[in-house]
């Protein structure tokens, strides 16, 4: 039973060591961040929840915060995933963007370590998501979580006032709907929304609602036969 207990011991304090915290954050938040920002891959998303379940319960386990910090962390991935369904023009997203980084801090063994690992994994996340957008080609979907009013349009992109164009419009799905995603009309891409249904990739889409920036389509009868 000791050696049990010395055991458990022991992972707790690999669990908290300063390296290992910063390793879990970096892994947690790349994950989570890949998953809200480019939908439908899954295995991000689940890494980056249970490194953050293994942080949280290192924390716990040595003592240190208490159960409001994994609490106030569940609100805070549910407010992204509200920003990402609804589009709350960025409320949502910002305020579960520092809710998140509250109960991360707010649960290590000091404000100092907790500032560190956390600004640590957010460094090496953004460079992360630069390397996939820079040399893997990875749509990630910005405007869910920051309001944006004017886009290039050469690059493919419009503002919310001409969105409008897009009611009816049939497209393909370039990523999974769950239920965002990414469509492609023409030589354009855009951030829609299904019903709540999941619609796969490369699949034909109908525009059925435009209210300013959100774009609610649905997968065209003749997907749904085949």
């Amino acid at each position: 039973m000791q050696d049990v207990l010395l055991t458990a011991n022991q992972w707790i304090q690999l669990l908290t060591h300063p390296s290992v915290v910063t390793l879990l954050l970096v892994i947690g938040l790349v994950g989570l961040a890949i998953e809200l920002l480019h939908p439908g891959l899954g295995a991000p998303g689940v890494m980056g929840f249970f490194s953050f379940a293994l942080y949280f319960y290192g924390q716990l386990a040595a003592g240190y915060g208490s159960w409001i910090s994994p609490l106030l962390f569940l609100v805070a991935v549910l407010l992204l995933v509200l920003e990402m369904v609804i589009s709350g023009a960025g409320i949502f997203g910002i305020s579960g963007i520092i809710l998140l980084f509250y109960s991360v801090v707010s649960a290590a063994s000091s404000i100092a370590v907790g500032m560190i690992s956390l600004s640590i994994g957010i460094f090496i996340t953004i460079f992360v998501l630069w390397v996939l957008v820079k040399f893997f080609g990875m749509k990630l979907m910005w405007n869910r979580f920051v309001l944006v009013s004017e886009q290039k349009n050469e690059e493919g992109y419009r503002s919310s006032e001409s969105r409008k164009e897009l009611l009816g419009q049939i497209g393909v799905t370039v990523t999974p709907l769950r239920p965002a995603g990414i469509v492609q009309f023409g030589e354009r891409r855009e951030d829609v929304v299904s019903e709540g249904e999941m619609i796969p990739s490369n699949v034909k889409v109908i525009v059925i609602q435009v209210e300013g920036s959100r774009v609610v389509v649905r997968q065209v009868e003749d997907e749904n036969k085949n």
